[in-house]
């Protein structure tokens, strides 16, 4: 028997595009069931169906679009058990499907969906589960895609490959930012970076963080990349500088962003200096930067020296200190003991300690 292969990030987007493939060919599926963690891509394929299945002058009569919390399993099947009119098809859209008390009475249609209608349930905010019988049935009838929420460095990717479908390239700092600014959402990255491409000059192919800035506000020089930049070479001016622009600028750097990722930069400081610590002891070569980076959990090599001499200065001792500090400000910054302090106050402060440690 064959194994089964793991639903990851990876494997999400090449679902993904193959369902899009066959959308766009308008080979239609009577079933579509769209369940993960990560919303993205599940509205992406709802959308499309209910954009361009019908026409506009039959989409009146022959598509419908119900939500978990205001119907029922035996509503759904009726929807679904209508007759097309004046056309070969109708579509049957069910939103916020989790929220439907008697979801799994809808196994007896999966089981022998209508060739008449295309049904679409949207499953998101988690997944279904693969042991009960109307998971299966799904899995054996329908088109069932899973969505599965990307990890850091998954991103990064999928922002050059999708930057790449475009014709454009992102150079590294630029990217950096954006995943530091947008996280792990795709559809703030969608959405920003339609903006960009849209507004990037005549003949510019290649984006920089000049056009971050420009074009998306994120500054290229007061930044989270730059903070913890200033932070690893100890260079408490900088650091305070950002700091103080962070508080005039609240809205776009909050503090409960700010400090999670000051503590994810330390640890990664804390992983590299625990790696050459060990090899020192074990006077054994050190690791080249590429595997530097996969014993690290990084997401690339190419900041693997900036970890290596921030780690000089915070050695693991120092390190490990610092993050313990970090986690009682990452408490302070959502309220917890903070007195009379305010978000600039609370950064600043931390920022005294990890430079005075």
């Amino acid at each position: 028997m064959a194994k089964k292969r793991e639903q990851n990030f990876t494997a999400t987007i090449e679902d993904y595009q193959n369902i899009m493939k066959d959308l766009y060919a308008r080979k239609f599926s009577p079933l579509y069931v769209l369940t993960g963690d990560e919303p993205y891509f599940i509205d992406k394929i709802s959308d499309f169906i209910a954009s361009n299945v019908m026409s506009e002058d039959t989409r009146d009569f022959n598509q419908d679009v119900l939500y978990g919390n205001d119907c029922d399993a035996a509503t759904v099947i009726n929807y679904c058990r209508t007759f097309p009119m004046m056309t070969e098809k109708r579509v049957v859209i069910l939103r916020e499907a989790t929220q439907m008390s008697d979801f799994a009475k809808l196994e007896k249609y999966f089981d022998s969906p209508m060739s008449t209608t295309i049904l679409v349930v949207c499953y998101k905010g988690k997944t279904l589960d693969k042991r009960q019988a109307v998971t299966k049935k799904a899995i054996a009838n329908a088109v069932f895609f899973e969505s599965v929420t990307a990890r850091d460095y998954e991103i990064k990717q999928y922002l050059s490959e999708l930057v790449s479908s475009h014709n454009f390239t992102i150079d590294f700092k630029a990217k950096e930012l954006l995943v530091e600014h947008l996280g792990c959402s795709l559809k703030k990255i969608d959405n920003e970076l339609t903006k960009l491409l849209s507004a990037m000059g005549e003949g510019e192919r290649v984006i920089n963080s000049a056009h971050i800035e420009k074009y998306i506000g994120i500054s290229k020089d007061y930044n989270i990349f730059e903070l913890t930049s200033a932070i690893g070479t100890k260079n408490a001016v900088k650091a305070l500088a950002i700091a103080a622009y962070f508080e005039e600028n609240s809205k776009n750097n909050p503090l409960v962003v700010t400090i999670p990722s000051v503590f994810k930069y330390m640890l990664s400081v804390f992983a590299v200096g625990m790696i050459i610590l060990e090899h020192n002891k074990k006077r054994v070569p050190m690791p080249s930067n590429f595997e530097m980076a996969r014993m690290a959990k990084l997401s690339g090599a190419y900041f693997v020296d900036k970890y290596i001499a921030a780690s000089r200065i915070y050695p693991p001792s120092k390190a490990l200190a610092i993050l313990g500090i970090i986690r009682k400000y990452d408490m302070k910054s959502k309220g917890v003991e903070t007195g009379s302090l305010t978000d600039g106050e609370i950064l600043r402060e931390l920022l005294l300690k990890i430079f005075t440690i």
